[in-house]
């Protein structure tokens, strides 16, 4: 969607989008489930994804959202897609409006 919105845009306006990131934050906690499903979600399927790298710490989970919204070299990346699962954000050797783009952006 964003490549073909940014297709459609002035040059002066940036398309991007990202991947909002799935963190264990105890958002379930109040979450209208059987009490199988709640550990199922809690400690088997978050550990796992941890594990994999597939989830991120809620203290890591944001950074994708700060980097694309704040980075100015990213005003000439329109169009990329951003995941926090194509790291580094920063510093990854090679242009910044190319790191942590994911592999679907192009």
């Amino acid at each position: 969607f964003s490549s073909a919105l940014a297709r459609r845009l002035k040059p002066n306006v940036v398309s991007l989008s990202l991947h909002p990131a799935i963190a264990n934050t105890g958002l379930t906690r109040d979450l209208q489930a059987s009490a199988a499903l709640k550990f199922l979600m809690e400690n088997v399927f978050m550990r796992i994804g941890r594990a994999v790298g597939f989830t991120q710490s809620a203290e890591d989970a944001p950074k994708t959202q700060i980097h694309v919204s704040t980075h100015p070299e990213l005003q000439k990346a329109s169009g990329r897609y951003y995941s926090p699962l194509s790291a580094p954000l920063v510093r990854c050797g090679r242009p910044a409006e190319d790191c942590g783009v994911s592999a679907v952006s192009d």
